[in-house]
């Protein structure tokens, strides 16, 4: 049990080397974009603005939380974070977060339970569920 500790204590530090490699600071004094909703709030703007039906505006949200689970397929990825108040799926699309920030960040070097922070567009997904569309990730 202690080795195995051990093992996934080493292979977190060695992430962390390569986060400050790669100029990422893991642990930022401030966000580059401020939260600006909860998931609970971010939820029900997007809802509220679905029921304008045809003038329903876009929800743009900046999120933050811990990533509870990631499923990569190809160039895209989906992720849930939960900041306490609710769980939230993102939807990253490597080409438009970036290559770098898609392969390195997201693919490889981010585990589950790590704060990650999100901006982007409110969508549904084909199944319906409610998503930010990520355009920037911390």
């Amino acid at each position: 049990m202690t080795e195995e500790l051990s093992q996934r204590d080493a292979a977190r530090l060695a992430k962390l080397d390569e986060l400050r490699s790669a100029g990422i600071e893991p642990y930022p004094a401030r966000l580059r974009q401020p939260r600006t909703h909860t998931a609970t709030e971010a939820m029900a703007a997007f809802v509220a603005s679905e029921a304008d039906g045809e003038n329903a505006q876009p929800v743009t949200v900046c999120v933050a939380g811990r990533m509870m689970s990631r499923r990569l397929m190809g160039k895209v990825g989906f992720a849930h974070i939960d900041d306490g108040s609710e769980r939230l799926q993102i939807f990253v699309r490597r080409d438009t977060v970036g290559e770098e920030v898609f392969d390195t960040l997201f693919k490889r070097l981010l585990d589950l339970g790590d704060f990650i922070a999100v901006c982007g567009e409110l969508m549904r997904t084909k199944t319906g569920e409610i998503s930010v569309n990520a355009r920037e990730m911390q």
